[in-house]
């Protein structure tokens, strides 16, 4: 007899593995979702990924954030018990409460058990415990959170790069002569590294990607190696993957990838990514100058300073600590546009540190590019003995791989057939491994069938196996007519486009849409195999080889011009307001169509109907700073103001812009619409003087017949003329010197002669001496005392500048920053308050500068450093508008009250929010600036300073509060809670500030208590 009820003891049982069966089956079905966008994964961009740390995230996170939030969580946040899962009584929630509020005091430090219920309940309502949106508890220390040091501040993102692949399944070939001869050459001290040449199809490409897919940003799969391996030939590729610590792929179909400032700044991400140079990722998070250097704006505007500032010069500080060397990765070098990638780096691979190696990869035709460069050059054209060896090695292995292969190729079972077919397909002249790769592909899939021993049906060239391809594929004209446009539209993309994308886009040429989405699915999946789908979902062409076939056949070819069409016309009639980038993008597929392609007047109708301003265009700083003569053309032509004046730090006029770049044709474009040539930018430098700093003599002839002047001097005093001394710039001060009759007065003329022989004699330029003396008569006892053997660069220099310097040039002296001539004018007796024009002393264009050493001179000796300037600027807004923390330090030390104003009523660190100077916010946060609400809308556009903001007021109110000054702290908190977002970039701040508004609030009403008992 049973005593209890059966089914009531089961049913738990039963229901307990029902339930977590289904929660199998709902794993297994369901992928999950994302823990920080709360999105479930798919097959693009959403799709799961594991990052280095183990946990996982969706790939859009993980590219929108290289450090994982939920280790930066972790490290910060003291671990936790996890919370009972069964349901709590009241008495369990309350002591819950009362711990989580004792826990807050004692992060705060605060020794104060006194808490009432009241108290308890308020902390139950107001303080949120965990994140809604990552699901990860926020609360940590304040010492944690104000440290600021964490990977999350390298604010740097790599590019993507994908490069495209005809199968999912797709095997490469190892060539371990080719890494022992790379090996060989990364050694050696003679070399800076190696370039693989070759032609189209060599296998450049696949032998840059087999280094990648094995260090540390690869996933080391053998699966892809088609040949078997050596264990002793393993062990070098192991070694070269291991030294990679960058790569970058130039890739036609992808703009961003050929362009010198998103290869600087994907570059500077992936070094701070790379294990081996961990020093160099320290070096990027505690000094925040190389994040300004290596950031994308910067890197657009001065590319040069941003990879010498940013990437050689802390690379050269970690030299001693590198045992090995370090590989940076290129390929295809020669599809950079613009300024191209290799040029930049002929420019600076001398100054690389010796242990730090240079392999690129470059197409025969424009081997010329690396002739000059220090560089081991390796062939992998098929006139190589060993290239066709590796030929010969990848047909057997494919061959031996495919049973179709063998079967196709094999005649009546000859043993001798395979080997006649190789060395017949690696015979012809231009046989490559895109060939060959090719050809056994149409003989996988029986497209080519070999009926004799002759081979003659196999094409001998690969524009014949491209042409065979595109036969079979598109037997007649209106086959091709229905996927040209497709092709078109692909051919003329900037970038990569999904399926949607192109479909759109085919569509806007028509007037009412007649194509449906799954016929235009039918028209794309017949593109399997030209075209190439990405992980991102966006398409692009197989191989350049493709591309250039297209564009150049005479039977499938397609006109780019109608892609750029398509693409103008998608752009125009979107119903949104476009952003820069896509502004720039319309003007430059405008500009490049062929519609309205002899009618301006109608391109001009189409401008203004596309609500796009052209003055606000042309100074994009992607325009500018890599400019195309098409476009500013097109744009002055639509009403774009050619004295339009650049966001940009110092104010540029785009016409100097364009000086200092020295690119003749738009410079006379710009003034044949009417440019002044003698607007200035912030620091009064003009056109000529920035033609005449980078030496560009040609328009400087160009610019004084079309009106600049001559004389015009920047705020420091110095002219062109000066300028080119100071720079060295031997032919452009000749024929400044030759301008005799352009200068107002001959008393002008000689002053700024003196001023250049003095700027010169500054740098040691005697070559410039030399001819600045011989113009002045009465110099005539230096140039004999010059010509004396014994006399040394240094003694000449000295010589001159004690004969001709006067307190005139005080103030150009210090704003070159040379040392020497401050030396001579203080021996002199000169006064070294002397202001200028500006209103500004020697101490003040010392500080501008950036020259730490005429500073510490110039204050030792006296120097005035409460003055201030005509703009009532004192030395602190001075150093924090130019970024330079070090001088900043030196002044605070000084006493220096950093509350101030200037004219524009800005203080010091309003000075640095505007011209986004993170390392001067930091020196004028630490040294107790006050925190205005105009602070926080000049940093509006920077989340990074705007957090900076906030956490140093939170830390002041912990402070007040930890001194008992609680009405004060909570002022500072309500203060703070006010500025912050209610955005996933100010959740972390705005939980603590949550927390430390609840701690004040108890405080004040546990006073307001005792007040009443007394």
């Amino acid at each position: 007899m049973i005593l209890w009820p059966f089914e009531d003891f089961v049913r738990p049982i039963r229901t307990y593995f029902a339930r977590k069966n289904r929660t199998r089956w709902r794993q297994r079905r369901n992928k999950g979702n994302c823990p920080l966008c709360k999105l479930p994964y798919d097959t693009g961009t959403k799709r799961c990924v594991v990052d280095s740390c183990g946990h996982h995230r969706c790939y859009a996170c993980l590219y929108a954030q290289d450090a994982c939030p939920i280790c930066l969580v972790e490290n910060a946040t003291p671990n936790r018990h996890d919370k009972f899962k069964f349901i709590k009584s009241r008495n369990n929630k309350e002591n819950e409460n009362q711990t989580s509020f004792e826990n807050i005091r004692k992060r705060l430090k605060v020794d104060d058990n006194r808490r009432t219920l009241n108290e308890i309940e308020y902390a139950r309502r107001n303080v949120k415990r965990v994140s809604q949106i990552s699901n990860i508890s926020t609360e940590f220390s304040f010492e944690a959170a104000l440290s600021n040091k964490s990977i999350n501040d390298v604010a740097l993102k790599p590019l993507y790069f994908e490069v495209p692949q005809t199968e999912e399944e797709y095997f490469l070939l190892y060539r371990d002569w080719v890494f022992q001869e790379i090996y060989e050459a990364i050694l050696s001290s003679n070399f800076n590294g190696v370039v693989l040449e070759g032609d189209e199809g060599s296998g450049k490409t696949s032998l840059i990607l087999q280094l990648v897919e094995w260090s540390t940003f690869g996933c080391k799969r053998k699966s892809v190696i088609l040949n078997d391996v050596p264990l002793i030939s393993w062990d070098t590729l192991m070694k070269l993957s291991s030294f990679v610590v960058g790569y970058h792929f130039c890739i036609d179909d992808c703009r961003e990838t050929c362009l010198v400032p998103d290869f600087i700044h994907s570059l500077a991400a992936q070094l701070c990514q790379a294990p081996q140079l961990e020093k160099y990722r320290q070096l990027i998070i505690h000094q925040e100058s190389y994040q300004e250097f290596l950031s994308l704006d910067f890197c657009i505007e001065n590319p040069d300073a941003a990879f010498t500032k940013g990437i050689l010069e802390p690379l050269s500080t970690i030299e001693s600590f590198a045992n090995f060397p370090s590989l940076i990765l290129i390929d295809n070098i020669h599809e950079s546009s613009s300024r191209s990638i290799h040029s930049f780096l002929a420019t600076y691979i001398n100054q690389f540190p010796s242990w730090l190696k240079v392999v690129m990869t470059v197409n025969t035709t424009k081997s010329q590019l690396t002739d000059k460069l220090p560089l081991r050059r390796i062939i992998l054209n098929n006139g190589e003995l060993k290239v066709k060896e590796d030929l010969l090695r990848y047909i057997h292995c494919r061959i031996k791989k495919s049973p179709v292969i063998e079967k196709n190729v094999s005649l009546h079972g000859s043993g001798n057939q395979f080997s006649r077919f190789a060395e017949y397909i690696i015979s012809r002249e231009r046989s490559s491994f895109l060939y060959v790769k090719l050809i056994l592909d149409l003989i996988a899939k029986n497209h080519i069938v070999v009926k004799s021993t002759t081979f003659n049906v196999i094409p001998v060239s690969l524009e014949e196996v491209l042409m065979l391809t595109f036969n079979l594929r598109f037997p007649s004209t209106v086959t091709f007519s229905k996927v040209k446009i497709i092709l078109e539209v692909c051919l003329a993309a900037l970038s990569p486009m999904s399926a949607v994308d192109i479909f759109y886009c085919t569509e806007s040429a028509k007037i009412q849409p007649d194509t449906s989405w799954l016929s235009f699915v039918e028209v794309l999946n017949s593109l399997s195999g030209i075209l190439v789908q990405r992980r991102d979902q966006s398409l692009m062409l197989a191989n350049a080889s493709l591309r250039r076939w297209l564009l150049t056949n005479n039977k499938f070819v397609c006109d780019v011009k109608s892609g750029h069409t398509y693409h103008a016309l998608f752009t125009s009639r979107l119903h949104y307001a476009l952003p820069p980038a896509k502004e720039l993008e319309l003007i430059y597929h405008i500009t490049r169509c062929n519609l309205f392609e002899n009618e301006e007047s109608l391109r001009l109708l189409w401008i203004y109907s596309s609500c796009i301003k052209p003055s606000a265009v042309i100074v994009n700083p992607r325009l500018m700073f890599s400019p195309d003569n098409q476009i500013i053309r097109f744009l002055l032509q639509t009403g774009a103001d050619s004295n339009s004046v650049m966001s940009t730090y110092h104010k540029y006029p785009i016409l100097s812009c364009i000086c200092k770049l020295g690119i003749f044709e738009i410079v006379s474009t710009l003034i044949n619409f009417k440019a002044d040539p003698n607007l200035s930018n912030s620091m009064g430098i003009t056109a000529l003087m920035e033609a005449a700093i980078e030496g560009h003599l040609e328009i400087i002839e160009m610019l004084i017949p079309a009106g600049a002047k001559i004389h015009l001097r920047d705020k420091a005093g110095r002219c062109a003329l000066s300028w080119a001394a100071t720079k060295g710039n031997l032919k452009v001060v000749d024929t400044l010197l030759k301008k005799k009759n352009n200068w107002p007065t001959q008393v002008s003329f000689s002053q700024a002669v003196l001023r250049a022989l003095i700027s010169a004699a500054g740098e040691n330029n005697l070559e410039i001496c030399k001819i600045l003396l011989e113009v002045d008569t009465l110099n005539k006892v230096i140039i004999e005392q010059m010509s004396r053997d014994y006399l040394s660069r240094t003694l000449i220099s000295q010589m001159i500048l004690k004969k001709c310097l006067t307190s005139e040039h005080l103030p150009m002296v210090s704003a070159n920053g040379h040392l020497q001539s401050l030396h001579i004018l203080y021996n002199k007796g000169v006064v070294l308050d002397t202001k200028d024009l500006n209103g500004r002393t020697a101490l003040s264009w010392a500080c501008e500068s950036g020259k730490t050493d005429l500073v510490c001179f110039l204050i030792e000796k006296g120097a005035d450093f409460t003055v201030k300037d005509n703009e009532s600027s004192n030395l602190l807004h001075i150093a924090s508008s130019h970024g330079h923390e070090k001088i900043l330090k030196m002044l605070l030390e000084l006493k220096m009250d950093p509350d101030t104003k200037n004219a524009e009523n800005n203080t010091p660190l309003e000075c640095a929010i505007v011209t986004r100077s993170i390392a001067a916010v930091n020196a004028l946060l630490e040294a107790g600036v006050n925190i205005g609400s105009n602070a926080f809308e000049l940093s509006q556009g920077n989340v990074k300073i705007y957090i900076l903001l906030l956490n140093k007021l939170l830390s002041d109110g912990v402070s007040l509060y930890k001194r008992g000054n609680v009405i004060e702290a909570n002022h500072h908190f309500e203060y703070a809670w006010s500025k912050t977002r209610p955005e996933s970039n100010f959740e972390q701040i705005r939980a603590r500030l949550q927390e430390s508004l609840y701690l004040c609030k108890c405080k004040i009403k546990e006073k307001n208590i005792w007040c009443d008992v007394d």
